[in-house]
């Protein structure tokens, strides 16, 4: 859970956190370096908080250069992240990435599942 709400652990796999304000209606942002001297955004809104057990927040991700950073045609997308322990102590993870507009096409969804493949390659690393 703290993985996903303190800077300071985001920080060990995200990027740089620049906000994370923990509570319903707090926003977070997270930078990081996309090479070439570009920065790339995630950012949105925490909508549910339930300690331990499940986050969902709204979710926005993009060059630095273009404010909001959204992809086109993904409008209002969001991110569920569920915790369900495990008996040798760890923790499942469960993450459900949805949005409203039109179905994305194979390149896209590729990208996206990629990208949160290596997200979560990386938590599993920061700890």
């Amino acid at each position: 859970y703290a993985a996903w709400t303190d800077a300071a652990v985001m920080s060990r796999w995200m990027g740089k956190v620049t906000a994370a304000d923990a509570r319903v209606g707090g926003r977070y942002r997270i930078e990081h370096d996309a090479g070439g001297g570009a920065v790339y955004v995630h950012k949105g809104e925490y909508r549910v908080l339930e300690p331990g057990c499940r986050i969902v927040q709204t979710f926005a991700a993009g060059p630095a250069d273009r404010e909001p950073p959204s992809y086109a045609p993904v409008n209002d997308e969001h991110v569920e992240i569920v915790f369900t322990p495990l008996a040798d102590g760890g923790t499942q993870v469960t993450l459900t990435n949805g949005w409203n507009g039109e179905g994305l096409d194979t390149e896209s969804m590729k990208a996206i599942e990629q990208a949160w493949s290596h997200w979560l390659e990386l938590l599993a690393g920061a700890n």
